[in-house]
């Protein structure tokens, strides 16, 4: 996003429908979260990650990437991505709040409950950075596999 588009988002949700499935599980997943019901939240977020995944799968955006004349509809599917992303570290921000922070920090945004129903509409995001943790995980577990 940050180098294609300047790390703008669009000023519209690509996917309206999928967009209120996501943040119409608000009121279950809290109502699990109160009650203690964590693998419950757990749970429904993850059945959320996977619509979150299959849209992402059959938008292709990395086949459209290679693409010059799509890249509008690069935007737009990059865009969607982030919007699912927002919301579903919005749920994870009580279980994972290290990880939210983080998305918080890329987003330039905060994560609220309250606040899912508004899209972050022509919003501009942070260049995304993997984490050194991960960076050094993978080289160890790599150097591992080279022995």
């Amino acid at each position: 996003m940050k180098h294609r588009f300047d790390g703008k988002l669009l000023g519209s949700v690509a996917d309206p429908t999928l967009y209120i499935i996501f943040v119409n599980a608000a009121m279950s997943i809290g109502e699990a979260f109160s009650n203690r019901e964590i693998s419950r939240a757990v749970r429904e977020i993850m059945a959320l990650a996977d619509l979150a995944n299959r849209y992402v799968d059959e938008q292709a955006p990395w086949v459209v990437a290679k693409q010059e004349s799509r890249k509008a509809d690069l935007q737009v599917i990059c865009s969607m991505g982030i919007q699912l992303f927002r919301v579903l570290m919005t749920y994870l921000k009580p279980v994972l709040p290290f990880l939210a922070e983080r998305a918080e920090a890329f987003l330039a945004t905060s994560l609220h409950w309250n606040d899912l129903s508004s899209p972050l509409l022509s919003h501009r995001i942070q260049p995304f950075k993997v984490p050194t943790v991960v960076i050094e995980t993978l080289c160890l577990k790599l150097q591992g596999v080279g022995s």
